[in-house]
């Protein structure tokens, strides 16, 4: 535990009565001396007990702040650890349904190998990264502006995923609509999995700043 400043200087004004008094044991003509100030002389060490006293009352409230500090610092590297994981899942999700809007336009083109339905193409935000907005406040504020970011682009595929089901369920809408529904919708995806790579980026230089500030504490 880290020692305040009352302490030292309590210490300090303890050791001064002290040697101001222990060199009258052997000298009389000091003894004098020291009648003449003993008021003062006691005042010091006074002075001193009640400093290194106020010191061990207000160390708890130190070290509890200290320790109170560093849990939450824990806390949230664990946080930014777990909602960095949640950004890789994103990404990976993102390529499944970036692949599965390029299969079923192949299918429009005939040039598809691969049997693709339209609820390949549904994509929602993950429950991994949805739990994070009760902790947004705890992350660094760059994460929590790109999860707003995030958010509202799930908002925009969704939007964009409506529109593609009423015109793939029409037999009659045309082929040309439809493959632009389909870029919207390739586009918005590929940006989702941009702002995941970048929020995963700034989850893990943020734990990394993290960490080094720990250890520069220690």
């Amino acid at each position: 535990m880290r020692r305040g400043w009352e302490f030292w200087l309590g210490s300090l004004f303890i050791a001064l009565a002290v040697c101001l008094i222990a060199p009258a044991y052997w000298y009389d003509g000091w003894r004098t001396v020291i009648a003449s100030v003993g008021a003062s002389t006691a005042a010091f060490a006074v002075v001193g007990a009640a400093l290194i006293s106020y010191e061990g009352a207000v160390a708890k409230v130190r070290n509890d702040r200290e320790t109170e500090r560093l849990n939450a610092e824990k806390r949230s590297d664990s946080l930014a650890l777990r909602a960095q994981l949640a950004a890789e899942i994103l990404e990976s999700e993102a390529d499944a349904v970036i692949d599965a809007l390029l299969q079923l336009g192949e299918t429009h083109t005939m040039f598809s190998h691969k049997t693709v339905y339209v609820a390949d193409t549904n994509f929602e935000q993950p429950k991994e990264l949805e739990v994070y907005w009760d902790s947004i406040l705890d992350l660094p504020p760059e994460c929590a502006q790109q999860l707003k970011r995030i958010k509202a682009m799930f908002a925009t595929y969704s939007r964009l995923h409506n529109g593609f089901k009423e015109i793939h369920s029409n037999p009659t809408a045309p082929t040309s609509e439809t493959e632009l529904r389909l870029t919207a919708l390739s586009n918005c995806a590929k940006r989702i999995r941009a702002a995941a790579a970048e929020l995963g980026a700034i989850l893990a230089q943020s734990r990394t700043h993290g960490s080094a500030a720990a250890r520069s504490i220690v």
